[in-house]
């Protein structure tokens, strides 16, 4: 049998990315509160690493899921928040 592993996740900017694609997943599914929840769990742990490029991953995702569910202003907000790290990091993909 296989024993249940207890070290705690250490690469948590792996876990924050592994959040941010369960919540696309959802999105792209239709699930949008699934995707809300999936993604502001990303948001915060990339924040607590200090990750710039999940964070700012993970906002993009959810300004498109706020978006999908109606919430506009706070849409853009995040929207807004992730373009600003995007080039703040370079990226003007």
């Amino acid at each position: 049998t296989e024993e249940p592993i207890e070290e705690p996740i250490a690469d948590s900017a792996g876990l924050s990315g592994v959040l941010r694609g369960v919540g696309e997943l959802a999105w792209a599914s239709g699930d949008f509160e699934a995707a809300r929840i999936a993604l502001e769990n990303s948001l915060a742990m990339a924040q607590r690493m200090a990750d710039e490029r999940c964070i700012a991953g993970a906002l993009q995702g959810l300004g498109a899921t706020l978006q999908s569910q109606g919430a506009f202003d706070e849409a853009r907000v995040r929207l807004e928040e992730a373009l600003t790290r995007y080039r703040a990091l370079g990226d003007y993909s």
